[in-house]
């Protein structure tokens, strides 16, 4: 457990080891640098659910490079989401597979407190990056040669994006990642959206985006609002949260983002990948934060 002291918040020797773990590679994955320059032709979409990663499975197996898709369980999505990624999929003939952090969002919360947006590369890391790594090793294991992931994140969907480098294909935390529509504009995704048999996930009709992590991070209290009113069970989900956050006497114990957006311009390349939602930009003030900088 983390302890107090002069006031400030001292992590434990398990906290840390926790966190060494997360970034330092084991044995098997060193010796995959050996074989990194093998990438293969045919790779895994990270499906969410959204707009931009549908068009991207439809894209990579239109072009027969397709071997499946990913979806992320980060234990704080809508659970409708997950639904329809497991229904578009099977209407789709795409074998899923679903893969899970070993810490869920309640434990990560009732560990650190709710997520702002300086915090976000520690959720990510223990929600979604573990679940990689898991899937990693596994896909090495019975092929010897790196995953190729195909990701959905475009240079023009938001004043973050537009300013960083998107770039087509790079090798990072041991697997290939490949942004096959990086240089889309939203209407050119929207034509590829209207040119396949495509069905769009009912809660991006509403939030936005997809609803696969709701980490908050990102969030403000006109998504809380938004939750609270379309989406009540997950409301109460977070709510219960927050009271057992405040009952541990946590000093991040509130849902939402706290931060300046400001923090979001030193957010890692990994992050921006895994995590495309929430680097779209959802308020003036967050664009024009990032843009002035």
């Amino acid at each position: 457990m983390s302890a107090q002291v002069s006031g400030q918040t001292v992590p434990s020797q398990e906290d840390i080891q926790f966190w060494l773990n997360s970034v330092t590679p084991q044995p098997r994955e060193l010796r995959v640098s050996k074989t990194c320059a093998i990438c293969p032709n045919k790779g895994f979409c990270l499906f969410s659910g959204g707009k931009d990663s549908t068009v991207v499975a439809h894209k990579m197996e239109k072009e027969k490079r397709l071997e499946g898709c990913i979806f992320i369980d980060t234990t704080i999505g809508i659970p409708d989401c997950k639904e329809f990624v497991k229904e578009e999929c099977a209407r789709q003939g795409w074998p899923l597979t679903i893969i899970k952090s070993e810490i869920s969002y309640e434990e990560f919360v009732l560990r650190y407190g709710f997520p702002s947006v300086s915090w976000h590369a520690q959720a990510m890391q223990a929600l979604k990056y573990h679940a990689m790594r898991i899937f990693r090793r596994q896909y090495v294991k019975e092929n010897d040669h790196p995953p190729l992931l195909f990701s959905g994140i475009r240079k023009f969907e938001s004043a973050r994006r537009f300013k960083g480098a998107v770039l087509d294909k790079q090798f990072l935390e041991g697997c290939w990642w490949e942004q096959p529509i990086r240089l889309y504009t939203t209407e050119l995704r929207n034509k590829a959206l209207e040119e396949n048999d495509v069905h769009i996930n009912p809660i991006y009709k509403i939030l936005h985006y997809s609803g696969e992590c709701l980490c908050g991070s990102f969030a403000d209290n006109t998504e809380k609002f938004m939750i609270k009113t379309f989406f009540p069970d997950m409301a109460k989900k977070i709510e219960d949260l927050e009271n057992k956050a405040h009952a541990q006497g946590l000093r991040y114990w509130r849902w939402g983002n706290t931060e300046s957006y400001v923090e979001a311009k030193s957010q890692t390349n990994l992050e921006s990948t895994l995590c495309s939602n929430c680097f779209q930009d959802r308020s003036q003030e967050c664009a024009t934060e990032i843009i002035a900088k």
